[in-house]
């Protein structure tokens, strides 16, 4: 391991170090906070409150890059943290219980739903990267329908070769019957999101299996085929995996302001109840 691996891997068992001890201190003052009949409510809400802005903080900083506001990654590493830590306060928040409101529990399910596609966006990014390098050649995200068009346009091509060259219609039946539809567009993008390949090995030995039935000619025809199989699954894999780094996005910031929304609302009605008692 290099040098900078292990500054890395020391940094990390650091932090996640500190948001241990952060959310045991955090317990332990609820837990003490029920012996001695200390309301500690509102300071666990508005830590909370404040957590959430600092966490919806980071998106607009992202949009800000022109200010001298720290280095993304700082940004990111207090943004991953601090989520983590929320976890903890909305527990001790809520009293380790189920929200009986209407308001709370639309606020709960809100959390829930942006603590939940933040997770999934920690694994996609620590894991999309090292499988996209890989797994075929890396292409931008933009030019994939490109080059479907182009892969499957060889395709074509070539099917129309056997037909002419060797008149036989072997290989032209089973692209019309089970390859036509896989080189049409994107396919198997759940598959691919779970790491499954069955579909890629079943097809090839469909193809292998074909072999037998075929001349000389349609053999050469049919290996390339198979090149082009094997590099539409790669492009497939490329297209579920970014398509699901850029997707999650589009669900946790909107989620996130959402919840920045409803906590506000949340607030209101504390103190409008606390001004109507008084």
């Amino acid at each position: 391991m290099g040098e900078s691996m292990k500054r890395l891997a020391t940094r990390l068992w650091i932090n996640v170090g500190i948001t241990m001890v952060i959310a045991i201190a955090i317990f332990l003052a609820w837990w003490l906070s029920l012996a001695t009949l200390i309301e500690t409510t509102f300071i666990s809400g508005w830590t909370l409150a404040s957590l959430f802005i600092l966490l919806a903080a980071y998106n607009v900083r992202k949009l800000l890059t022109f200010l001298p506001l720290g280095s993304s990654s700082l940004w990111l590493q207090i943004h991953l943290y601090a989520g983590w830590l929320t976890l903890a306060l909305f527990a001790v928040h809520i009293g380790f219980r189920v929200p009986n409101g209407w308001l709370e529990s639309i606020l709960a399910v809100i959390y829930l739903a942006v603590a939940g596609t933040g997770i999934v966006g920690i694994l996609l990014s620590r894991t999309a990267a090292p499988r996209l390098t890989r797994r075929g050649e890396s292409v931008l995200y933009e030019r994939i329908p490109l080059h479907y068009k182009q892969v499957r346009e060889q395709a074509e091509e070539l099917v129309l070769q056997t037909v002419t060259q060797s008149n036989a219609p072997t290989i032209a039946d089973f692209y019309s019957s089970t390859l036509i539809r896989f080189f049409h567009g994107p396919c198997n993008t759940l598959a691919h999101l779970v790491g499954v390949s069955r579909h890629r090995h079943r097809l090839l030995h469909e193809l292998n299996a074909l072999e037998r039935y075929l001349n000389a000619t349609e053999r050469d025809f049919l290996a390339q085929i198979v090149r082009l199989v094997e590099i539409k699954d790669d492009l497939d894999f490329q297209f579920a995996t970014q398509r699901s780094l850029k997707c999650w996005l589009f669900v946790h910031i909107p989620l996130t302001y959402a919840l920045l929304i409803v906590t506000a609302a949340h607030v209101l009605t504390v103190y409008t109840f606390i001004g109507s008692a008084w």
